[in-house]
């Protein structure tokens, strides 16, 4: 019992003395912030006694500092991260945080001047010569842009962003050649290099550096032949340079590892005049209104009115015969195949003005070869 009696008075000890012991509002606010919880680690920052000696100012004002930071209030994180320099072991790190908020109020010249304070610091990661380097290019210190850049692939090797970022730079400016060299060692280092070959043929595209970028994607499919993404994108760079047929191809191959690249490579071997290959591929498309309407397409193109006439009771079957353009196109099939009471049938239900006036010139062809049939030979 008596035992029981000690082990009791101690446990009240024990919780009184916790009941005296002041919060460690610095404590909580730091593990607020670090779970993104910033308006409350603000409140409890609002907590300490700042007339406390043994309160840790420096550690109060960083505190204060990354929390304005993180809410995106800039000037009030500033003037903490001042207050915080001013005090004795401020880390130097706060220079870093200090070029964060310049950058995000893109006052590109202050960045470059806290990374000089920093010092030693501003060379412990690869991300801060990324910042450095985006400060001085957005100031079009080009040059040094670049040598920061190399400065920091000679320290951090490894690091994609750096050379993804070099690569990037050369774009911009317009110096494909070197962005194309440049490209190789992004990819080079890029975890996903089939992406990477992607990304970096589009930006030059993007760019006019449409040759480079076509290239590049040749390179990709050779070292990713079964990539369709990479194939139908050169497709696309082909057809901005005019060239057809070598799209089609590509579709062609794309359309065997993903069969949703059928339409496309139907489509476009019929705009490189293969008709029998487009419609070899229009065969295999299961959504019967796209294939109907591309086939309607491919047979006027190939000027077989017979089977685009014979295709009336498909395209009325899937409701594409509600389609203006598709009933002119079917109209002028008839026509062409003399059946002309049913090719005005459906003029006579256009109502597009441009369709419209186009009716009325096919109606007086028709009426001349029905009174005069042999001027229609």
């Amino acid at each position: 019992m008596r035992l029981f009696l000690i082990l009791m008075l101690l446990f009240m000890t024990a919780t009184q003395a916790k009941k005296t012991q002041p919060l460690d509002h610095l404590g909580i606010a730091a593990l607020l912030i670090r779970d993104g919880h910033y308006d409350r680690a603000l409140e409890s920052l609002k907590l300490v006694d700042l007339a406390d000696e043994k309160t840790n100012m420096t550690r109060y004002y960083t505190l204060h500092a990354l929390a304005h930071m993180k809410k995106e209030v800039y000037k009030t994180a500033l003037e903490s991260f001042d207050a915080a320099l001013a005090l004795e072991q401020a880390d130097p790190v706060l220079h870093i945080y200090k070029a964060q908020c310049f950058y995000a109020l893109a006052d590109f010249k202050r960045v470059l001047a806290s990374f000089e304070a920093a010092g030693a610091v501003a060379t412990t990661q690869p991300q801060y010569f990324a910042m450095q380097a985006d400060a001085l290019f957005k100031l079009a210190r080009h040059n040094e842009a670049f040598e920061i850049l190399n400065s920091g692939i000679e320290a951090f090797s490894e690091f994609t962003g750096l050379y993804k970022q070099k690569f990037f730079y050369a774009t911009e400016l317009g110096l494909f050649q070197s962005a194309l060299d440049l490209a190789r060692a992004f990819i080079a280092h890029d975890s996903d290099a089939a992406k990477a070959y992607m990304i970096a043929a589009s930006a030059l595209h993007k760019a006019k550096g449409t040759n480079e970028a076509v290239l590049l994607l040749q390179e990709g499919k050779l070292h990713y032949p079964k990539n369709a993404d990479i194939a139908v994108l050169l497709a696309h760079l082909y057809i901005a340079k005019g060239h057809i047929q070598a799209a089609a191809d590509l579709f062609d191959g794309a359309s065997i590892i993903d069969s949703s690249y059928i339409k496309e490579a139907s489509e476009l071997y019929r705009r490189a005049k293969k008709l029998y290959r487009s419609l070899y591929f229009n065969a295999q498309i299961l959504d019967q209104t796209e294939k109907y309407k591309q086939r309607l397409a491919i047979l006027l193109e190939f000027g077989d009115y017979e089977q685009a006439s014979a295709m009336e009771a498909a395209l009325t079957r899937v409701d594409l015969i509600k389609d203006e353009e598709i009933r002119y196109a079917l109209a002028f099939s008839l026509f062409q195949t003399a059946a002309y009471n049913r090719s005005e049938k459906h003029l006579a239900q256009l109502t597009r003005s441009d369709l419209f006036a186009k009716a009325v010139e096919l109606r007086k062809s028709i009426e001349l070869c029905k009174t005069a049939p042999w001027e229609c030979y």
